[in-house]
């Protein structure tokens, strides 16, 4: 997943690039994304993302993405220190 997120790292997305508003399917394919793929973001990704929705939000589907964001944030920070102190 990696390479192929980072692969456009150095074209960063303005926010005049993009419509004013993005459709409802825009919106929850994002969603799908990160519930699928969430474990495997880095803390990168997880930032350009969240800068991604502070940009472009749906009333309803926004704070889903960031709820998935952080639900995963939290476990991974327990998981990590679960084998520190292993």
């Amino acid at each position: 997943m990696g390479e192929y997120a980072d692969a456009d790292d150095t074209q960063e997305i303005g926010e005049d690039e993009l419509p004013m508003e993005m459709p409802v399917m825009w919106h929850q394919t994002l969603l799908t994304l990160v519930q699928c793929y969430k474990v495997y973001f880095t803390v990168d990704q997880r930032k350009k993302i969240n800068a991604l929705i502070r940009v472009q939000t749906h009333y309803a589907i926004t704070p889903e993405i960031k709820r998935e964001l952080a639900s995963t944030s939290a476990a991974q920070n327990a998981a990590l220190q679960n084998d520190e102190n292993m």
